[in-house]
């Protein structure tokens, strides 16, 4: 038999997911953003042929499917810069859903993060240069634009840590700073 193309299996998909919810819609709940169903159910399909795929493994790949789309996703904020005797502090707020936690981080740690998260992951923002120049001052606008772009780079991270796919994705708190010891708390 032969393998289904992609087009296939999600027509094949969507049919099957639509008689599955028409039998059980009181007890389960429809996930409402298709857009997100589309990309992870394409991928678990690669491979599988109509004669070995059973109506329980769709049951058990729509569930997965279900609280990947319920996840949530973490947040970070980078709320302030401090000066602390001879270097720059910041005061960072990181979320997941209700639980938050405040860390003070110095730009030396938002490097050690970069470095580590680069060992699993490519991140699509840009780690900013410590300084303008060698031997040069920064300016304050240099450090406010810093600032921002460690914002931009953080929630690069926190966003592909929020994605189930992700080589560093991390469900909790304690996930996180496991992987990561710039998400750990504060002593």
């Amino acid at each position: 038999m032969s393998a289904l193309t992609d087009t296939d299996r999600w027509r094949w998909y969507t049919q099957a997911n639509g008689r599955l919810q028409a039998a059980d819609m009181a007890a389960e709940r429809v996930v409402s953003e298709e857009s997100s169903l589309f990309s992870a159910a394409v991928s678990p399909f690669a491979g599988f042929e109509r004669s070995g795929f059973m109506a329980g493994d769709l049951r058990d790949l729509r569930m997965n499917l279900d609280t990947q789309a319920r996840a949530v996703a973490w947040e970070g904020t980078i709320l302030e810069s401090q000066t602390r005797s001879d270097h720059l502090v910041y005061k960072v707020r990181i979320a997941l859903g209700e639980a938050v936690m405040i860390i003070f981080r110095r730009y030396s740690e938002f490097e050690t993060l970069s470095k580590q998260v680069k060992s699993f992951v490519a991140v699509p923002a840009r780690f900013p240069p410590k300084a303008p120049g060698f031997f040069v001052k920064p300016t304050a606008e240099f450090l406010e634009r810093r600032l921002e772009d460690l914002q931009a780079y953080l929630a690069a991270v926190l966003q592909e840590a929020s994605r189930p796919s992700s080589p560093i994705h991390a469900p909790d708190f304690p996930t996180l700073g496991r992987m990561f010891s710039f998400f750990m708390r504060d002593a």
